[in-house]
């Protein structure tokens, strides 16, 4: 896009930057599930698998301190029964959902271990990865700068054709970069899944995830002179 303004002493000129690369980090997010009528006895069970996650990939050599906790919640259930028409709720239990996450360079000999640590243990959680980058502050610099030279390429081919010369830069607009910078390559295995993994000892996994593709535009108003 571009625009000149009637005295000829301007031009807003706007660049787009894109950028595609391949994944190096991966994510594996975690959801534990406990249920029961008495309180402390989910509570305790959530904290027993959640225990029996950290030892396991202990054991296979990871970095336990790298297990977060992305969420804990607590739920109360109830059941709703019908007597002739007449509804009413009767508690059933509790529910506790502790979301945890590990991420590490991406490997598939690496992520195989992990899953197979997380399968042998007696939580057998959800598990989804993103696949991801480490280094994302370069990535938006670069895409800015890609922008930026898009629109001053742009300006200068623009004032060459108009016969005028590009001044200094009056303004610059831009959208910040507020990507996540994830892959759309999505993996995802239940509970039963896991268990499933965990009973036959095979948790290879072989992925090669798609680029992540970012983008960003931003807009320059540049000074312009004729050319005498």
């Amino acid at each position: 896009m571009y625009n000149v303004n009637s005295n000829l002493t301007s031009i807003i000129v706007k660049g787009k930057g894109t950028l595609s690369v391949p994944p190096d980090t991966v994510i594996i997010s975690m959801t534990v599930i406990t249920g029961g009528k008495e309180y402390d006895q989910v509570i305790t069970e959530a904290a027993e698998k959640t225990e029996s996650i950290r030892q396991n990939l202990d054991e296979k050599g990871f970095e336990v301190e790298r297990l977060k906790s992305t969420g804990f919640r607590v739920d109360t259930e109830y059941d709703t029964l019908n007597d002739n028409g007449k509804y009413t709720k009767v508690f059933a239990g509790y529910k506790c959902t502790h979301q945890l996450c590990l991420d590490f360079d991406l490997d598939n000999d690496v992520l195989s271990k992990a899953i197979s640590a997380i399968a042998g243990g007696d939580a057998t959680p959800e598990i989804s990865l993103d696949f991801t980058v480490k280094d994302k502050a370069t990535l938006k610099e670069r895409v800015l700068r890609r922008a930026a030279k898009d629109a001053r390429r742009n300006a200068e081919v623009l004032c060459d054709e108009m016969n005028v010369e590009l001044g200094g830069v009056l303004s610059i607009d831009y959208s910040p970069v507020e990507y996540d910078m994830v892959s759309p390559t999505a993996y995802h295995v239940d509970n039963m899944g896991l268990r499933a993994a965990a009973v036959s000892q095979v948790a290879s996994v072989s992925v090669n995830p798609d680029d992540i593709k970012i983008s960003a535009t931003a807009e320059f108003v540049w000074e312009i002179n004729e050319i005498r």
